[in-house]
This record gives C-alpha cells, sequence and structure tokens, in this order.
C-alpha cells in the first residue's frame, strides 16, 4: 500500500479506495515498469520486425525472471546495478547480451517518461557496457568437417536441415533473419532476390554451385526453426 501511495504522490495523481483495491490486485502499467514495457511491446508488435520483437520480448523475460513487478519509482542506480549481477551471475549472459538487454530496457523506459510517468533517475544514468567483440574464424578444414558431415549416410534430419542453412550462409554470406524468410519466389535462376532485414534494401546476389547444393529450389529448407534452437544445434 505504501509503494503505491508513493507512486502516487510522486506523479501527482489522486488515489482513491477503488484505484488503491485495483493496484494492489494488479498494479497497471502506469505504477508497474514491466507491465508497461509488456503492453507498450505488444501494441508495437505488428510494427517491428520479427528478430527485433523476439529480442525485446526475451529481454523482457528476463527481466520478469528477475523480478516479477517492480514499479517505476524503485528503479535507481542500485536496481539498474543489481539487474546487472543478476544477468551475469544468475544467467550467465555475456557482455554481449546485457548491454543489449540495456538497450531495450532503456527504450521501454524513455517511452513510460515520454508519456509523463516519472522515476528517481534519468534514463542517461544508465550506462551500455562498452567492450571489444571477438568474432571466431572458421578455418577452411573446420568448414569441409562440417560438409562431410553434411554428406554422410548417418547424419539425422536436424541436424543436415540446420546444416543446409549455416553452410549455404557461409558461400552466400547471409544473415541467418534473411535465410529465415527465404522462399521459392527469391531464387531467380541462379541468383537470390530478397530485402535484406539490414538494413531493408533490396538485395541481388548470384550463388555459386558450392551454395546451390543446399537448397531446394521447391521448400528452399526443410523443417522450421529459431536461431536459438540452430545456434544451439550447431
Amino acid at each position: 500500500i505504501n509503494t503505491i501511495e508513493i507512486n502516487y504522490r510522486l506523479s501527482g495523481a489522486v488515489l482513491d479506495i477503488e484505484k488503491l483495491t485495483n493496484e494492489l490486485m494488479n498494479p497497471t502499467s502506469w505504477l508497474c515498469f514491466i507491465k508497461f514495457w509488456e503492453e507498450e511491446l505488444e501494441r508495437q508488435k505488428d510494427i517491428l520486425k520479427k528478430g527485433t520483437y523476439r529480442q525485446q520480448k526475451s529481454s523482457l523475460e528476463k527481466l520478469k525472471e528477475y523480478k516479477s513487478t517492480i514499479y517505476f519509482y524503485e528503479i535507481d542506480k542500485k536496481q539498474i546495478e543489481d539487474i546487472r549481477i543478476f544477468l551475469k551471475v544468475k544467467k550467465k549472459n555475456g557482455d554481449n547480451t546485457i548491454a543489449t538487454f540495456i538497450k531495450n530496457f532503456k527504450k521501454y523506459l524513455n517511452i513510460a517518461m515520454e508519456r509523463g510517468i516519472k522515476i528517481p533517475l534519468n534514463s542517461s544514468d544508465i550506462k551500455r557496457p562498452s567492450f571489444k567483440s571477438h568474432r571466431t574464424v572458421l578455418m577452411p578444414e573446420e568448414i569441409n568437417k562440417l560438409y562431410k558431415y553434411w554428406q554422410s549416410e548417418f547424419i539425422n534430419d536436424l541436424h543436415r536441415n540446420v546444416l543446409s542453412r549455416f553452410l549455404f550462409s557461409c558461400f552466400t554470406g547471409l544473415r541467418i533473419s534473411d535465410i529465415q524468410v527465404l522462399t521459392e519466389e527469391n531464387i531467380v535462376g541462379d541468383y537470390l532476390v530478397f530485402i535484406a532485414q539490414k538494413p531493408g534494401k533490396l538485395q541481388r546476389i548470384q550463388m555459386n554451385k558450392s551454395a546451390q547444393q543446399f537448397i531446394d529450389s521447391k521448400k528452399v529448407f526443410e523443417g522450421k526453426y529459431s536461431p536459438e534452437h540452430i545456434n544451439r544445434t550447431l
């Protein structure tokens, strides 16, 4: 009750017994940041790219694991640091994943503030960690091992379907987000014609014979898998 009273007082709103009862039973998006993020994300669902929506949804689910309810007045520097520790220690997330979470966190916090919801700190006080990314480069012999496994008689369907996507990516340079939405309509002769997820422009790429062997012109790829499923299988 004290938490609800503080939120209303800081926001300059009138709290009556009916509002108090409703907030106790089901904290609204006006008071609870998690509720606000949830409702705003669903509102934006049709205008966000599928990959962006899934990424922001994933960040929200992690925040729910940290705490089921976070009132706006509780969001201060200590709370942010506690969330970082939770992601690093409990979730075992890397720097890149934490930076993505903070970016999404700040996005919905800024939207809330633009709508007049007050919090104890400015979003500019929430710093994203800076770091250098480390890319792992596959050597030709490693690609050859994957190719030999893809050709083998003992490979199972899941591994073959996932490797088809990965090896196709190796020989075309396509992102997994682009591969996931390819259809037979994108194949024109030995060319791929598609709108890239990033930066959203029309692309026309000629496929070499190495790339063409991994796709079926009728179905393109067998099975449907999420990017997370593909990464785990790889």
